[in-house]
């Protein structure tokens, strides 16, 4: 279910070698601080506790040190519109999940995408991270049609 992994892994990099910078024309700077994070977003799909929600969940883990101060904004959309939000934010934790779900109109498709903003901050530095899901056609229900192939315009074939 989580196919992110080439993500996760760039994002490992680019959130451990690099800081957010106010000046326009600074180069990136090299974090004091390496907490060798994971950061990663799965993709929307069908709750495995709540079979008539859609959700997706935005996590930091395996840190080799706690994080002194996070947070990880997530966000899911609907077709392109904001459909449910989450935040977690902490001190101190070497792991955080954060989850976005909502009951959507049964038996009809719908695209969904997320998107999640991870940060650490250490004194007057931040470390901002954003990734983002692949869109994903999900339908919740007993009758759902066909999935549309947003490819061709026709039918695709679907698995039960």
């Amino acid at each position: 279910m989580r196919s992110r992994v080439l993500t996760t892994i760039a994002a490992v990099i680019t959130l451990v070698a690099a800081s957010a910078s106010t000046a326009a024309a600074a180069e990136p700077r090299v974090a004091k601080a390496l907490w060798n994070c994971v950061a990663s977003v799965d993709d929307p799909h069908q709750s495995h506790t709540n079979a008539q929600r859609v959700n997706v969940h935005a996590d930091f883990k395996s840190c080799t040190r706690s994080m002194p101060e996070f947070q990880i904004d997530l966000w899911l959309y609907q077709d392109g519109v904001e459909v449910a939000r989450d935040e977690v934010s902490g001190l101190n934790k070497r792991k955080a999940r954060v989850v976005a779900n909502m009951a959507p109109q049964e038996n009809v498709w719908f695209a969904y995408q997320a998107a999640a903003e991870f940060s650490i901050s250490e004194g007057s530095e931040i470390f901002v991270l954003r990734l983002e899901s692949r869109t994903r056609q999900v339908c919740i229900g007993d009758n759902c049609p066909p999935q549309p192939d947003p490819d061709s315009g026709r039918l695709a074939a679907t698995r039960r």
